[in-house]
């Protein structure tokens, strides 16, 4: 007896099997759509929030800061530390803190040197 057919035929027949199995049990489709973090957007309070933060022009170092790190934890919480908002939000938290690490003459020279 040649193995081969033999061989065919059983692949037939599992292939039958899996293929009925899969149609009488379909995948559960979503329930809903899902929103992408990428889509969501700031509402409501939130978007009043988070304009008013973004007009605001803080007097100080540590004020700056407290500011930044608020709107970070705004976007954070809407769309995920990886989002390009929250990631943007941090960077900017991480600048102010450098810049308030620094001495008053450091400071002073950052703000009279021309970077452009």
């Amino acid at each position: 007896m040649n193995a081969k057919p033999t061989m065919r035929w059983l692949a037939l027949l599992v292939l039958t099997m899996t293929m009925r199995a899969l149609a009488q049990n379909p995948p559960a489709a979503p329930s809903g759509p899902a929103q992408a973090p990428g889509l969501r957007k700031l509402s409501g309070e939130d978007e009043r929030r988070a304009k008013q933060l973004s007009e605001a022009i803080p007097n100080n170092l540590p004020e700056a800061i407290a500011v930044a790190e608020e709107v970070l934890a705004l976007w954070t919480r809407i769309q995920g530390a990886t989002h390009f908002e929250a990631v943007t939000a941090s960077w900017r938290v991480k600048t102010w803190r450098r810049l308030a690490a620094l001495s008053n003459e450091d400071l002073v020279l950052c703000q009279t040197s021309n970077f452009g």
